[in-house]
């Protein structure tokens, strides 16, 4: 198995904003969001609830998790959830309770790194760094790139963005970006469990659940 990581960015530094923002998230898409209680008992005990009473229910948390952390004007934002696919669709949503730009990475088996900035509920930006015979086999969606967009309000030179449009492989472009942005790219929520220090540079937020 490959790497996999996805991770998002607002463009804000006002951490309250933030937080406003990420409560709006949890209450329209907490259910999605929240991180399941897996254990190997707890697993074969749903299991068999399930069987036996044909609910598709799987305990959680009762709280959805986030990690946070500033670089320069981007906040990055980790949860249980994001990892290519899925992290799109969250970024699209969480554009709508910001005016600021949203952006998200998702990187799949150094197949394919994607990079989308979302505004106002709407894809402004999306780049797929990747083979062509990746573009086939995923079905991926068509790029949309606005080169006047990412200057303007993202900041990147158009000679800058064209160094990175044309990186050899995804991880090439994974890291021209993380410079570009002065942003580490290279995180995901899992490492958040697995490496101390990572997680350190990071602040954990908790969100109930409203029922």
């Amino acid at each position: 198995m490959g790497t996999k990581f996805a991770n998002l960015h607002i463009q804000m530094q006002d951490q309250q904003l933030v937080l406003d923002a990420l409560r709006q998230l949890t209450d329209q898409a907490g259910h999605v969001l929240v991180k399941p209680i897996l254990n190997e008992s707890s697993i074969l005990d749903q299991y068999i609830q399930r069987k036996e009473d044909g609910s598709s229910s799987i305990e959680t948390e009762p709280h959805v998790t986030y990690y946070l952390h500033q670089s320069g004007e981007w906040t990055t934002v980790l949860n249980y959830y994001f990892e290519w696919g899925t992290v799109e669709q969250v970024g699209e949503l969480l554009s709508t309770f910001v005016s600021q730009p949203v952006m998200t990475v998702g990187f799949f088996d150094e197949d394919i790194f994607e990079w989308t900035i979302f505004q106002d509920g709407e894809a402004r930006s999306r780049k797929l760094f990747c083979g062509m015979w990746a573009a086939d086999e995923y079905e991926l969606k068509p790029e949309i790139v606005d080169f006047t967009y990412l200057q303007e309000v993202v900041g990147i030179k158009r000679a800058d963005l064209d160094r990175l449009f044309d990186s050899e492989t995804p991880e090439q472009a994974v890291d021209a970006l993380s410079e570009l942005l002065n942003v580490h790219l290279w995180i995901d929520y899992k490492v958040m469990d697995s490496d101390s220090e990572s997680a350190k540079r990071y602040s954990r937020v908790d969100q109930d659940i409203r029922k």
